[in-house]
């Protein structure tokens, strides 16, 4: 991450969207090779957009929640879907393990195969998954 930091400092915004590209789509046990070009195309282009207005904007930017959401993540009172890709960072399949622990109403769902952007990856299974989900709500809430 220290490299997209770097990049992105010294303006280069394409490498910094390249190499965040490697981050969240490639993740760390694929090569870039293994996944469609298409999709690596339009996360780096999509995501060009959102640097070019942090950088645009940085004064905006990273500023820390008080209290820390992650703190509150028991106060919240609806059915929650979160979804992690199982090639995603540490990190943010430990914050998945931490929102289906912690939210009252969670489900965790690992879609294999996909890192960050396993809607873009999988999306027939990410859909199916998401209106399952949906479907089990609304059918849980037309019985109260």
């Amino acid at each position: 991450m220290n490299e997209v930091i770097a990049a992105f400092d010294a303006g280069d915004l394409e490498r910094a969207s390249e190499l965040e590209v490697q981050i969240w789509v490639d993740g760390r046990k694929r090569s870039p090779y293994q996944v469609p070009a298409a999709i690596r195309d339009r996360v780096r282009a999509m995501n060009l957009i959102a640097l070019r207005s942090d950088a645009a904007n940085l004064g905006g930017i990273n500023q820390p929640l008080e209290p820390p959401a992650v703190g509150r993540l028991g106060e919240l009172q609806v059915p929650t879907l979160v979804i992690v890709g199982a090639l995603d960072e540490p990190g943010v399949i430990e914050a998945g393990e931490t929102m289906a622990r912690t939210i009252p109403e969670a489900r965790k769902i690992v879609i294999a195969g996909t890192a960050h952007m396993p809607n873009m990856e999988r999306p027939d299974e990410f859909n199916r998954v998401v209106l399952e989900f949906l479907r089990e709500v609304e059918e849980s809430n037309t019985h109260l």
